[in-house]
């Protein structure tokens, strides 16, 4: 089957080509077929912003999320890890995927880089994509004291944790006015993890 996007209106990619395959070998030929875009939506934000919570409470078990900590690791230092490892790791996931109507990210972008990576992916023609980046804010000090409550693993102790909280605060200015792609910025400081999910859906899908 050989495809071409040409045109794209109301989420739908209007595409025309050769033929489809119907019942074994039986093609039958079309010229336009419509396939809904897929909505990607990238979640980033500080450390105990609330991501991993926002995403346990709004996300069934139909909608893939691909968490940018399991698919490339973690570095025991509280660093980011290099963009040569994140972006090519993140990308083959989206794409194994692409058959999904939702998908959600968890921790990207992080980088300028990555935001310079987010902007150039939204446009790819192997499936068009509308992507979407929450960007979940918090006050150091309500941060670090999520943090020290939790005290989960390596990247929980209080110098780690104080240093990713740093590089965060470094980078997200710079990742936000690098974004081309829609984004919103959730202020969970003060917010109930029922607000903070309510205000993600809204701006998600209009709930």
């Amino acid at each position: 089957l050989n495809l071409y996007p040409i045109s794209i209106y109301n989420d739908k990619v209007t595409f025309s080509g050769l033929g489809i395959r119907q019942g074994g070998t039986r093609m039958r030929r079309v010229e336009k077929l419509e396939v809904p875009r897929q909505k990607l939506c990238l979640i980033t934000g500080a450390p105990a912003s609330g991501k991993n919570t926002l995403l346990k409470r709004i996300a069934g078990s139909t909608v893939p999320i691909l968490r940018v900590s399991e698919l490339c690791g973690s570095s025991p230092n509280g660093t980011l890890l290099h963009d040569d490892v994140v972006i090519p790791r993140i990308e083959e996931a989206i794409r194994a995927v692409s058959h999904r109507q939702i998908v959600y990210v968890d921790g990207l972008p992080r980088t300028v880089h990555q935001a310079d990576w987010v902007n150039r992916f939204a446009t790819h023609t192997d499936r068009p994509r509308n992507v979407q980046v929450v960007v979940l804010d918090v006050s150091q000090e309500v941060a670090l004291n999520r943090i020290a409550q939790r005290q989960r693993g390596p990247d929980d102790e209080p110098e780690v944790a104080l240093r990713r909280l740093e590089e965060w605060y470094f980078q997200s200015g710079r990742i936000i006015t690098t974004l081309k792609v829609p984004q919103v910025i959730i202020d969970t400081t003060f917010l109930s993890k029922r607000d903070v999910a309510g205000r993600f859906l809204q701006t998600l899908f209009g709930a």
